[in-house]
């Protein structure tokens, strides 16, 4: 007779059974599980990414891929700006290879500006920007290229790059037609982009009419009156500009100014001292004073003849009628030199009275 036959001590054993059979498909699956979420394409970038004018930044991008740890071809690293699906701006190329030495992943064609902050064997793709300007603003899109796939995600790093405000220009139109003088024209930059008002002496006037020029960028108009000082003020969260027409002396300029006629002043001493202490220069007083400053012992400066001062004088033209017609043709000139005191000149003769003979020392 045929027939199952139960035993009554494995229908004891069956719960435990059970339980081991669960507990060994919940750990394989816990194994398993990751193991395979691992192996999908993922990115991670920042939404926003803040800088300064002149500063550096670093766009954010990390990624994985379904072949993480057995892939060893080419990484090809690309960053597009404003649109998905503009030519890559930055592309750089390398090897995944399990050697660790230290290698950057360059742009030969790119601008000098941008590089790869980190290294892409180790799935980071940031990218550095270095002396950030206001052009630099807008959407970065990251991409990564592998031999048997690409990925990029549709959500691009936004890049705020913000810059105090400052003036780029004032500039007096003196054809723009109206009232006044011609009128001025104020331009400013800065991101937020700025709002301009006008100072006139020191009390504020209205805003003129304004244009805007650029995306960070302003511009504004007002009537010029010859009489007045005009002072254009722009302003935006992170600070304030000013400049006047006509322009304000500062006091460094007034100092230096000072400062120049003094030295010029200085030359000038020093230049007569020295030319003075080589003898180049001399400096001769009046017959009469020749005379009596001088001591005994000591010579003077003074003219060869005691009535040689009279020819600097120019003669009259009666004076030149008088004179033959070959003394005309004659030129006079002062002759200064070093001589002794005229009251110890030798006697002179009976025969040459009238006139006055010194005895001359060149020096």
């Amino acid at each position: 007779m045929s027939g199952t036959v139960f035993r009554p001590e494995i229908e004891s054993f069956r719960p435990q059974i059970l339980l081991t059979w669960r507990v060994m498909w919940t750990l394989l699956l816990l194994w398993v599980i990751p193991g395979v979420l691992s192996q999908v394409w993922h990115m991670t970038t920042a939404p926003v990414v803040n800088g300064t004018v002149g500063g550096d930044v670093v766009l954010p991008c990390t990624f994985t891929h379904p072949q993480q740890n057995t892939y060893f071809g080419v990484i090809t690293v690309q960053w597009l700006f404003r649109r998905s699906n503009a030519m890559p701006f930055f592309e750089c190329k390398m090897q995944n290879i399990t050697q660790r030495k230290p290698y950057r992943c360059l742009d030969p064609e790119s601008s000098q500006r941008f590089f790869i902050h980190d290294d892409p064997r180790e799935s980071k793709l940031s990218l550095l920007v270095r002396n950030l300007t206001l052009t630099d603003n807008g959407d970065y899109y990251c991409r990564v290229e592998l031999e048997y796939n690409k990925f990029q995600l549709k959500s691009p790093t936004h890049l705020n790059v913000t810059a105090p405000v400052q003036i780029l220009s004032l500039t007096w139109d003196r054809t723009a037609s109206g009232s006044g003088n011609g009128s001025l024209c104020c331009i400013a930059e800065g991101n937020p982009r700025p709002s301009i008002s006008w100072l006139l002496s020191g009390q504020e006037e209205p805003s003129g009419q304004q244009e805007v020029p650029g995306d960070y960028q302003v511009k504004s108009s007002i009537p010029y009156y010859t009489q007045h000082q005009y002072t254009c003020r722009a302003d935006n969260r992170l600070g304030r500009a000013e400049a006047s027409f006509p322009p304000r002396a500062s006091c460094l300029s007034v100092a230096l100014s000072a400062c120049g006629v003094m030295l010029v002043l200085l030359l000038g001493v020093v230049a007569v001292f020295l030319l003075r202490r080589r003898g180049i220069l001399r400096l001769c007083p009046s017959d009469n004073r020749c005379e009596e400053q001088t001591k005994p012992g000591q010579s003077c400066e003074c003219p060869v003849y005691a009535n040689s001062t009279d020819l600097e004088k120019r003669p009259e033209r009666s004076d030149l009628e008088e004179i033959g017609a070959d003394e005309m043709e004659l030129v006079y000139s002062v002759i200064h030199i070093t001589c002794p005191s005229l009251h110890r000149l030798p006697h002179v003769s009976t025969a040459d009275e009238g006139v006055n003979y010194a005895s001359v020392t060149f020096s």
